[in-house]
């Protein structure tokens, strides 16, 4: 993911080739633009023995080509970006029901003394599960060349469970271990660990299985990709007009300058806008404005871990120090870092 800053006048950042699809596009252009330049000097030399090519009504009928092709294009990087945005709500939406479902388990352990090792148990238990769900989602949907992410230690876990979780296909490990974090709440409940009632820890369930839900969405993103023959055919378009263009504009454009400049410039905003649909349609990829996937889980495992902290368990004391009112002020002006 790229963080940009657009700066006072809000043209600075358009300087970065880091994520920029304009060297690709200029590939093609450069060139489509020399050649476009070597033919107007060739047609238009008085000592040469070359014709002009007759051009009546070619005009009209490239513009409407010209114009099939850029609505197919502008098509394509809206669904582009329609996918890209989906696949990031989705991914955010799952992170965020997935903690509220730990969070609330973490909130209903019990809190007798004799209950003590079992709840750290459970806990650990359950973020290790919880961080182990979120690595495999992460790397059934992603199209990575390193698909490595870290984790919680699952030492501790029983070696039978994981012998057996190695063993399922990559499809199938988020529903292996989703159904063993439904397993541990009720054995949980069971045993006294979880002492909410159990309607009220149907609310974890539901929050596991909305995660769930948007998991398939992102597969679906992941494993469906836009449809070929609308690939093909605008790809095909770009093609055609890379070679055409060069022919057209040295028999139509009289001078040379505007000839190198018309073509290049076309060119590179056709095959630009093709780039960017092609770059932001998997957003769970390498490219360098695809989503930050490694980052997200570890922001995941950290939250993970802050919930089952001792501290982060236990509800602050508060003591006034003068009598309370009625109606309180904000007395303080909070800064980010804490530093008041």
């Amino acid at each position: 993911m790229i963080h940009y800053d657009v700066g006072t006048w809000g043209i600075g950042f358009i300087w970065s080739w880091k994520g920029s699809v304009i060297p690709k596009a200029a590939f093609w252009a450069l060139p489509n633009a020399t050649l476009a330049l070597v033919l107007h000097c060739i047609y238009h030399d008085p000592s040469a023995d070359f014709r002009m090519l007759p051009m009546s009504g070619v005009q009209t009928v490239w513009s409407s080509y010209t114009l099939v092709l850029c609505f197919l294009l502008v098509f394509r990087s809206s669904q582009a970006y329609v996918r890209f945005w989906e696949g990031t709500r989705a991914i955010n939406a799952l992170q965020t029901q997935w903690l509220n479902a730990v969070g609330t388990l973490v909130t209903y352990c019990s809190h007798e003394e004799s209950k003590h090792h079992a709840v750290l148990r459970y806990q650990h238990l359950l973020v290790r599960l919880m961080s182990l769900l979120f690595c495999v989602s992460m790397q059934d949907v992603a199209e990575l060349d390193d698909d490595s992410f870290e984790i919680i230690d699952p030492h501790g876990i029983s070696q039978k469970s994981m012998s057996f979780f190695k063993k399922t296909s990559v499809e199938q490990r988020p529903d292996l271990l989703v159904q063993w974090v439904y397993r541990s709440i009720t054995d949980a409940q069971l045993d006294g660990v979880l002492i909410a009632a159990p309607p009220l820890l149907t609310r974890a369930f539901n929050e596991i299985s909305r995660g769930r839900v948007e998991l398939s969405k992102m597969r679906w993103l992941s494993d469906v990709p836009f449809p070929f023959p609308y690939t093909q055919m605008i790809t095909s378009m770009l093609m055609i007009h890379w070679i055409v263009m060069p022919l057209l504009a040295s028999q139509i454009v009289e001078s040379r300058i505007w000839t190198f400049v018309i073509c290049f410039v076309v060119t590179l905003v056709l095959w630009c806008l093709g780039y960017i649909a092609l770059q932001i349609d998997q957003p769970f990829g390498d490219d360098d404005a695809d989503l930050p996937l490694q980052e997200m889980m570890k922001d995941f495992n950290h939250t993970l871990l802050l919930m089952v902290n001792p501290k982060s368990q236990v509800c602050p004391a508060f003591s006034p120090a003068a009598p309370l009112d009625e109606n309180p002020k904000i007395m303080l002006s909070w800064r980010g870092d804490g530093q008041n």
